[in-house]
């Protein structure tokens, strides 16, 4: 696809939302209490991709359920997402 730009933070956005606290309630279900707010907003903005550096916490089938059909990935597997 020539229109999509090549260089990846040419593709992120910033979003500026308020939380939603019974969408962090849900989250608390699938995350860690600290984290929850991470994951609501995530969902809240129809994300394709999540990234983080936390494997431990993020990278669970629970959060996975969540954020369907969003992906969550640490740096390294958007890397070589990229380059395929």
């Amino acid at each position: 696809a020539a229109d999509l730009p090549t260089n990846l933070s040419e593709r992120l956005k910033i979003l500026n939302q308020m939380p939603d606290e019974r969408l962090i309630n849900k989250a608390k279900k699938s995350i860690v209490s600290k984290d929850a707010v991470i994951l609501a907003e995530a969902k809240q903005a129809n994300i394709d991709i999540l990234v983080t550096l936390d494997r431990k916490h993020f990278l669970t089938k629970r959060v996975e359920k969540f954020l369907n059909p969003a992906k969550i990935m640490i740096p390294k597997m958007l890397i070589k997402s990229e380059k395929t």
